[in-house]
């Protein structure tokens, strides 16, 4: 929030509002409000759709603040239940259980959205992490398995790990927006440019700089290899944060000139920055269905990522490569030719216009309508 008390989101931002704003005339956040400078509204997307308000949630990220802020959480969390409909809650989340908690307590429809993976994500993380991640795990199935219904962001991954045996529907919460670029044209151009030109490669992640389960520590140890060997290429890393491990790193391993960190682009610059990007990676450790990369091969982008998460749903095999072993990445990287390049930004940009908002949209509405019949919100007739 800004010091006009206008809101501000990537994620959380107009779009998703206007999404839910098919289920009702308002829509309200639920969520930690962070305060932000004149400069960071530059990079970021002000929230201006009518029927939107947020209610704020104290801070809870340490046990100290858990301790001393939960009860008024859940003060809250009760008094904004009360004054709403229905709950979509989005999980995993502190928030979102003990809003699905309130919520069964006053009869009041539910609609969960499995977004993440609590497992994968903790797994990942501190000691601390790796202690409560068995624990959110099981919160998150036994959460899961008894909404009545969910949407899953993913085809089969979070349906497999988090199963729900009532009313569900995978689809993608990714926005990709609509273009008049030919955008076949632009990428074969970009290919054979750098061809004619020598060029370096360009490789991208986008993601957030200091979460050190999204990966790019990878990327900056393969091309150190790479580079040894006589392979060079510049790689490009957008997100919010200071990235100081990352530019250590970079600086340990002698390839500080050639990591470039952009710090946070503004989402309607995002399709040019990807524009003149060769190969975007997805190293992560843990995820959904990355934004991120769908938006690359919208744009043509040769993608590389892991395993993770949802992200085998959306490449081919042979464009997948085990976190852990180095050298897969870098075999992935070597095989970066013209042929490559060009049969993947077909197959890429083809494989994106399943998340054209026009056939995400008519799948998540029917839903939407089953949801509200059921729950006595809707007349058959509507």
């Amino acid at each position: 929030m800004d010091a006009l008390g206008n809101y501000y989101g990537n994620e959380l931002g107009s779009d998703l509002v206007n999404r839910y704003k098919y289920l009702g005339s308002s829509v309200t956040f639920m969520v930690r409000v962070k305060r932000i400078s004149d400069e960071e509204t530059l990079k970021m997307t002000k929230i201006d759709v009518p029927g939107f308000s947020v209610v704020e949630i104290p801070e809870f990220n340490s046990i100290k603040d858990l301790i001393f802020n939960r009860k008024r959480i859940l003060q809250i969390i009760d008094g904004a239940i009360q004054n709403h409909n229905l709950l979509i809650a989005r999980l995993p989340s502190f928030v979102g259980r003990q809003a699905i908690d309130v919520a069964n307590k006053y009869s009041k429809a539910v609609l969960v959205e499995a977004v993440g993976c609590p497992w994968d994500a903790l797994s990942h993380h501190s000691i601390s992490g790796k202690l409560l991640a068995p624990w959110a795990y099981f919160q998150m199935r036994r959460y899961i398995a008894k909404a009545p219904f969910v949407i899953y962001v993913t085809q089969k991954f979070l349906q497999h790990r988090y199963p729900n045996n009532q009313r569900n529907l995978g689809i993608s919460d990714v926005i990709i927006r609509q273009s008049d670029d030919d955008v076949p044209g632009l990428r074969y151009r970009r290919i054979m440019k750098r061809v004619e030109s020598g060029e370096l490669l360009k490789l991208a992640t986008i993601a957030g700089l200091d979460a050190s389960f999204k990966g790019q520590d990878i990327v900056i140890k393969a091309l150190a290899g790479l580079k040894k060997d006589g392979f060079s290429a510049k790689y490009y890393l957008v997100g919010r944060g200071n990235g100081f491990t990352l530019k250590r790193l970079a600086k340990v391993y002698n390839i500080e000139n050639d990591v470039v960190f952009m710090g946070e682009l503004p989402h309607h610059t995002v399709f040019s920055f990807l524009d003149d990007i060769d190969v975007y990676i997805q190293p992560s450790k843990q995820e959904g269905l990355p934004r991120a990369l769908v938006e690359a091969m919208s744009r043509g982008c040769t993608c590389l990522g892991t395993r993770a998460g949802g992200i085998p749903e959306l490449l081919d095999d042979d464009m997948l490569f085990d976190p852990d072993t180095i050298s897969d990445l870098q075999q992935k990287l070597k095989g970066m030719n013209v042929k490559t390049l060009i049969d993947e930004a077909q197959r890429n940009i083809s494989f994106a216009q399943s998340f054209h908002p026009d056939v995400l949209n008519k799948r998540r509405n029917e839903f939407y309508k089953e949801f509200l019949f059921s729950n006595g919100l809707l007349t058959k007739q509507e």
